[in-house]
């Protein structure tokens, strides 16, 4: 589902990833970790070609990742990044926005689906008629997951899923992810709770 074979990145010069390598199967749930710094954010962005890469190659579903097929790779793949830098005002618009653009509109979950996902998730129903500075960081934060999620993309993409949430909210999206089978997850997490619930660990660790 996703190889990535020998990339390098560089930013000013610096190498940030040198012949990193990666393999994951089709519904395999697995997690990047290492220091602060160390570029598994930018694996992610490179996933989705928001990084470009010096070297090596990285495929999705077989297909190779370049400038003709990159919209049909990001067609398949949610992604949930660290922070959220869309200017939305209530917790119904921060569910209902990828469904806003026109690729999306013809896949709107319905009210069951909606009220499903968020037990799921243990959030209130009553949750979409508030404004986002009313909620806590840890309900936007699974908002953001669910919304990604009812998209039914086959690959999800998450960067630093559990940093506002605590031990009951982690598990409630563990477990959530568990039952989709049919998904493929590629994380970056220093959580030591959700690492060891994934299929496999990627542990990066620093050049000596």
């Amino acid at each position: 589902m996703v190889v990535l074979d020998k990339i390098s990145v560089s930013f000013d010069g610096v190498k940030i990833i040198e012949n990193f390598s990666m393999n994951v199967k089709p519904g395999q749930k697995v997690v990047i970790s290492g220091p602060s710094g160390i570029g598994k954010s930018t694996i992610l962005n490179s996933i989705l070609g928001f990084v470009e890469i010096q070297s090596g190659s990285i495929e999705i579903d077989k297909i190779l990742l370049s400038a003709s097929t990159i919209k049909q790779i990001r067609s398949k793949t949610a992604w949930l990044p660290q922070d959220l830098y869309f200017k939305l005002d209530s917790a119904e618009e921060l569910l209902l926005f990828p469904f806003s653009f026109a690729k999306n509109k013809s896949h709107k979950p319905t009210e069951n689906e909606i009220s499903e996902m968020l037990e799921n998730l243990q959030l209130q129903q009553n949750i979409l008629s508030k404004k986002l500075d009313e909620i806590s960081g840890g309900q936007k934060q699974r908002l953001a997951l669910a919304s990604q999620l009812l998209l039914k993309k086959t690959l999800l993409l998450l960067d630093e899923p559990t940093s506002a949430l605590d031990n009951e909210a982690q598990n409630a999206v563990i477990k959530m992810l568990r039952k989709k089978p049919e998904l493929t997850v590629v994380s970056v997490s220093h959580n030591s709770n959700w690492n060891k619930h994934m299929d496999a660990i990627i542990e990066l660790k620093i050049q000596s």
